[in-house]
């Protein structure tokens, strides 16, 4: 299967923008819409990892934990460690669970057009099809 970059980041900015939202949400913080697309942005870019060769279990864990770190620190801003940490941790879970549900929607549904590669997820959806879900599922999370 073809993998296109400009479709895999364009899914990956509208997801992770609904991540930060989220996560935002369960932090109970304000915060500003400039700073959600910026690490949606960097969030997006990570995505494409699925084009490097597989890194190996360790490495990649290590890897996805910093890519967290620097993308809360993006979203939300550095307000002392405590903070810092609490938010990188809030994302990462968020980040977790709707990787695992993804995970399992790919095994269960073996649906055409995923690609799972160094836990990057590809769709190939129409963009209409992703904005509507990513909606419904954040209100439905919310």
């Amino acid at each position: 299967m073809e993998v296109y970059a400009d479709i895999l980041i364009a899914v990956n900015f509208t997801v992770d923008y609904f991540l930060l939202a989220f996560t935002a949400k369960l932090l109970r913080v304000n915060c500003p819409l400039w700073r959600q697309l910026i690490a949606a942005a960097v969030a997006a870019a990570s995505s494409l990892m699925i084009f490097l060769p597989p890194l190996g279990a360790v490495i990649e864990f290590l890897v996805r934990i910093a890519l967290c770190a620097v993308i809360a620190l993006v979203c939300f801003g550095f307000h002392g460690a405590r903070a810092f940490i609490r938010a990188s941790i809030y994302f990462f879970a968020v980040s977790f669970g709707f990787a695992g549900a993804m995970l399992a929607v790919w095994y269960i549904f073996k649906p055409y057009g995923m690609v799972i590669n160094n836990s990057a997820v590809y769709f190939n959806i129409s963009p209409m099809f992703l904005i509507v879900f990513s909606v419904v599922g954040y209100f439905a999370a919310a």
